[in-house]
């Protein structure tokens, strides 16, 4: 499924195919049990079942705080580009070859 915003936009004007995963959410009881990196790994299947190799997200740089970002700050995720969105938020988009 395609979102028509900017930073999408912006991502798909310079990459052909590609997977874009927006946030994992989990219940706070339910956190810190590995199920966003279970979820993380089944749209990585799902995705290269579907001939799609590259996983990107989003990720805040200044600070990386969430778990989300923890886990696509790892070496595995490479930088596409930064963006300075029109509310002054910085955002870089991470890629990670599948």
């Amino acid at each position: 499924m395609q979102r028509a915003t900017a930073n999408f936009a912006w991502t798909a004007d310079r990459i052909a195919h590609f997977v874009e995963v927006d946030r994992i959410v989990i219940a706070a009881p339910a956190r810190r049990r590995g199920l966003a990196t279970q979820l993380h790994g089944e749209l990585i299947r799902q995705s290269r079942a579907a001939g799609q190799r590259l996983l990107v997200c989003e990720v805040d740089p200044r600070p990386a705080k969430t778990a989300f970002s923890a886990l696509h700050w790892s070496p595995e995720f490479a930088a596409i580009g930064d963006a300075v969105l029109a509310h002054g938020k910085h955002v870089r988009s991470k890629g990670k070859q599948r």
